[in-house]
């Protein structure tokens, strides 16, 4: 029986040229696939940036917005003029003031609840003092 090619490797030579075929039509088509599929991305990207930048900016002249709001609720003046008004809060008189001397054994743990009774005893003061008024 004779053999239908008369070289024995006429087959493999037959079968890696179609596969180069295959991969060179592959090539063919996938190449200009990967080439729009990357400048759509590349386009999706540039959106994306451009959003966050505007969103960034947005974000910015708000933190600025807050600051100054921020630097205007903090005024001295304000507070002071909240409390006068709301809180019937005045200065007190140099007579109203007084200095209780600290010694370093109110400053010790075992001193703080004596310290607490002693305001307390100071805001009921105050209280009487406020409703007889």
């Amino acid at each position: 029986m004779k053999h239908r090619y008369a070289d024995p490797g006429a087959p493999l030579v037959r079968v890696r040229s179609m596969f180069i075929g295959l991969i060179a039509l592959l090539a063919v088509i996938a190449l200009p696939l990967v080439i729009v599929w990357k400048q759509a991305y590349i386009a999706s990207a540039s959106m994306r940036i451009e959003a966050m930048t505007d969103t960034v900016s947005a974000m910015n002249r708000r933190i600025a917005a807050l600051e100054i709001t921020c630097g205007r609720m903090s005024g001295n003046e304000r507070i002071e003029a909240f409390a006068r008004a709301a809180l019937k809060l005045e200065y007190p008189a140099s007579d109203r003031i007084t200095i209780i001397p600290c010694d370093e054994q109110a400053k010790s743990p075992e001193s703080a609840d004596a310290m607490a009774q002693l305001l307390a005893a100071v805001q009921d003061r105050r209280t009487l003092k406020e409703a007889g008024e």
